[in-house]
Order: structure tokens, then C-alpha cells, then sequence
């Protein structure tokens, strides 16, 4: 879990930046892993999932599989019941090392 805090003063104006993360990770084994962020910032008032599983079958092969949620809120609400989908992907992406 992380937060991170900055209040940055330029010539062109002054705004403070928030940004909140919780990332958590299981490996099953050394060869299949699922690691999931989801992280909000307070400039784009925006929240976003990742949800991705790596699987190693052998050496030089690779999987994932990667789900990516978006949420976004009013910004006259601000409040964490206001948020409304905005965009999903989701992704499969196979690697394959040839040897030769």
C-alpha cells in the first residue's frame, strides 16, 4: 500500500497531487503468478484496476493474461460511491524464445 503526497508551486500556479496505491501479488509457484494495482490520483480524479497473470510453462515461453479497469468520477461528487466505468482491455500477450 502507498500513498504519495505533492504540493508543487510553479510560476504558472500552485496544485497538490495525491496518489493512492494498493498492489498485491501471489505466486503459486515459480512459474505462475498473479499481481493486481489499483491506484487513484486526485488531478485526473480517475481510479484504475490492473489485474495480470504471468505464466512460465518452460523456459523461453511465456503468458499473461491482463485485465485493465478504468473508473472515473464527477468532480463535483468526490466521494469513492460516485465512480462510473469508463474504459476495460483486456489483453493476452504469448512470448515464444526461438533457439537456433
Amino acid at each position: 500500500m502507498g500513498y504519495e503526497y505533492n504540493d508543487i508551486e510553479l510560476p504558472q500556479g500552485d496544485f497538490t497531487t495525491r496518489l493512492i496505491k494498493l498492489e498485491t501479488g501471489i505466486s503459486f509457484s515459480s512459474r505462475l503468478s498473479w499481481v493486481n494495482l489499483i491506484q487513484y490520483d486526485n488531478v485526473s480524479d480517475t481510479m484504475g484496476i490492473d489485474s495480470r497473470l504471468h505464466w512460465i510453462p518452460e523456459a523461453g515461453r511465456e503468458a499473461f493474461i491482463v485485465i485493465n479497469h478504468n473508473l472515473g468520477q464527477e468532480i463535483e461528487s468526490r466521494s469513492f460511491n460516485s465512480f462510473h466505468s469508463t474504459s476495460s482491455e483486456g489483453v493476452v500477450k504469448l512470448s515464444y524464445l526461438f533457439r537456433f
